[in-house]
């Protein structure tokens, strides 16, 4: 702990420094300085915990020092000493929060009582302060184990997938979470327009959607776990329910949510709801949400269920190949074209056209293709 002596008396100075045993009271570094600019210079370049000052100095008061280092914001005891019992000083010193007013000639004796006791304020006041900072760095700590928690989950990469792995993991980065809590995951994918903010600024562009979607999200029955895009233009939203899950409630925010992003945003989104899990089944739902998500074509300005749309409800069923053959040894390049047409428009319409049933009609044109030009050769 140190202490600043402040007095332009060099004999004042002096006599504190030498009859005041301040090993005794814990003090480890005695700055001094014989006026208030020189006083502040020392406050500038080194940690002062205690203040002993004149007040009437003639270039500048000692009230003026602390009003200095309060606008300052420096955590100094400050204890005064002065030849006058002046009402004015008191109540001033008193608004400037001085730790005491001390009337010369001094009494060392009780001085250094008075010190002792600053001594143990700026102790007090020094603990709370680091406990504080100690809380806001565990605070930010937290935030970054669970953002690394939830990434794990989502992306699958190096995450447990037995209940009682997730519970140690839980309990060993004291996560606030039990095995039972409700999540509801949510996949979000933009479609920015030409010429639009998310084309040519996509760090500002997904800085708008964050506020967009925090905006959205509030709810007293929920609150957002994470929002992690994890990859270009695809979110995924994680949902902890404090009350009975609510899907149509998430469904009409996501309604909600498209024409905004239209409006404000410029782009198209759709949104993808999964079902509502436990902590320990929440992870094969979002992998099922995203496996889905990737099977799915561009479906733009849309609210889709989990429950109400899957892979399987749209299983490939093969376009008119003998009519292709046909039409394709015909030379008739103009038919063929509309006929492809007209079954991706009827896939379409029956929501049956995925990424699996395109990959199986590509495959299965490309093998036509090449058996007509091999009986070409």
């Amino acid at each position: 702990m140190n202490v600043l002596l402040v007095d332009d008396d060099y004999f004042v100075v002096a006599a504190l420094e030498s009859k005041i045993d301040w090993q005794a009271l814990s003090i480890e570094q005695i700055y001094t300085a014989y006026n208030v600019s020189q006083a502040k210079e020392i406050l500038q370049q080194h940690a002062v915990d205690i203040l002993i000052c004149d007040i009437e100095m003639p270039q500048g008061s000692g009230l003026e020092l602390l009003a200095w280092i309060r606008e300052e914001r420096y955590r100094v005891q400050a204890i005064f000493l002065t030849n006058y019992a002046d009402f004015n000083y008191a109540q001033k010193a008193i608004e400037l929060q001085s730790f005491d007013y001390f009337l010369k000639p001094i009494e060392f004796d009780k001085l250094a009582l008075i010190i002792r006791k600053a001594a143990i304020k700026a102790s007090e006041e020094r603990s709370i302060e680091e406990a504080a900072r100690e809380g806001l760095l565990w605070k930010k700590n937290q935030n970054r184990l669970l953002e690394l928690f939830w990434r794990k989950l989502i992306t699958g990469k190096s995450f447990p997938s037995e209940p009682r792995a997730i519970q140690r993991v839980m309990e060993e980065q004291h996560l606030p979470y039990q095995l039972s809590d409700r999540f509801t995951p949510l996949i979000i994918k933009v479609f920015p327009h030409d010429g639009s903010l998310g084309k040519n600024d996509k760090d500002l562009f997904d800085y708008a959607l964050l506020n967009v979607l925090n905006e959205l999200l509030r709810s007293p029955l929920y609150k957002v776990e994470t929002v992690l895009e994890y990859t270009e233009n695809h979110w995924i939203v994680i949902l902890q329910w404090s009350a009975e899950p609510s899907t149509g409630q998430i469904e009409d925010t996501c309604a909600s949510l498209i024409p905004k992003a239209n409006r404000f945003l410029k782009c198209d989104v759709y949104c993808h709801l999964g079902l509502t899990e436990s902590l320990a089944a929440v992870h094969p739902m979002i992998r099922q949400l995203i496996h889905l998500n990737e099977e799915m074509i561009n479906i733009r300005n849309q609210v889709f269920r989990i429950d109400q749309r899957s892979v399987d409800e749209a299983a490939y069923i093969p376009p008119d190949l003998e009519l292709l053959e046909r039409l394709l040894s015909d030379g008739d390049t103009s038919a063929f074209c509309a006929e492809i047409s007209r079954y991706l428009h009827e896939l379409t319409g029956r929501q049956a056209l995925n990424v699996s049933a395109l990959r199986q009609f590509r495959l299965d044109l490309m093998q036509m293709i090449y058996s007509f030009l091999k009986q070409r050769e």
